[in-house]
């Protein structure tokens, strides 16, 4: 499992540096990167991949924890590799956090895995085929190729996040923010091109970030089919708060062209609530399968 392992960590922590997270919010908690070497042995790649991801954080990768996993050959004699990584005193104060809770962290899961193995969990998702996860968070958007339970191909879709689309519902509605909210939870989008059940209609007022996502979702489609077609995806599945709406699936599959589904632990519909959940079910799964 692609895990950050706290025990073998060597911190320079400070009091002042634990203090200085309470900034917290002008950092990532995690960032994603990838670069290109050529081929080699799978120590040679990671070491040159790891002197490549140096140079993208040259004020303080020392301060990060950071790990790497090679996703796909490229072709041209290059190997693709992926890092996500974590500034050391965040990861700190999660730990902090969880023990503060009574619960003992022992490592920090990654997305790309966690979320892979959420999709091998699901009846709707399990294929030993390529599998197009989305997870459409609050402020976020990460897409995801995963086959037999291990991400292949990362990339975040930036300027998105489910943030646009509760911001857009809040004022063309005229309500606050927990309002939009639940409209959204309850009335969702129309089903198959239906009148919508709210004046005004959110199939409208959530168009404009919609068709983003949409166009995202086509140009990374378009360069899988062109540059690595063995992982073109068949299916793509829903994560995040912005899944748990009523037939988003529908709309996003008008969008992208390949058949959407709200991840569900469960055959059917399931619960609204799962693709919220499906990480931390998943990496349960993984720290108890350990």
């Amino acid at each position: 499992m692609f895990s950050w392992s706290l025990k073998d960590e060597k911190k320079r922590i400070t009091k002042t540096d634990r203090a200085a997270v309470g900034a917290g919010d002008r950092l990532s908690l995690t960032d994603l990167r990838s670069v290109e070497v050529p081929q080699g042995s799978e120590s040679d790649v990671e070491k040159m991949a790891l002197e490549a991801i140096k140079d993208l954080y040259p004020d303080d990768f020392d301060e990060r924890m950071t790990r790497l996993w090679q996703q796909n050959d490229t072709g041209h004699d290059l190997a693709h590799v992926a890092s996500l990584s974590l500034p050391d005193i965040l990861a700190v104060k999660i730990v902090e956090q969880l023990a503060t809770a009574r619960l003992n962290c022992g490592a920090i899961d990654g997305l790309p895995f966690a979320l892979a193995r959420a999709a091998n969990m699901s009846p709707t998702s399990r294929s030993s085929q390529p599998v197009a996860l989305l997870d459409w968070g609050h402020t976020s958007v990460t897409f995801i190729i995963a086959r037999n339970g291990r991400p292949e191909f990362v990339r975040s879709f930036r300027d998105c996040g489910g943030q646009r689309s509760v911001d857009a519902v809040a004022q063309g509605l005229s309500v606050d923010h927990g309002d939009a909210l639940n409209v959204l939870a309850t009335f969702g989008l129309p089903r198959d091109g239906a009148a919508g059940a709210v004046p005004g209609s959110l199939d409208l007022l959530m168009a404009p970030e919609v068709q983003r996502i949409g166009a995202e979702l086509r140009k990374t489609l378009l360069y899988l089919q062109h540059h690595v077609v063995r992982l073109m995806p068949s299916r793509l599945v829903l994560f995040g708060g912005m899944a748990a709406i009523p037939n988003i699936a529908t709309a996003v599959q008008d969008q992208s062209g390949v058949e959407t589904v709200a991840w569900s632990l469960n055959d059917g519909d399931g619960d609204r609530s799962d693709p919220l959940y499906a990480a931390a079910m998943a990496t349960s799964v993984g720290e108890f399968s350990q």
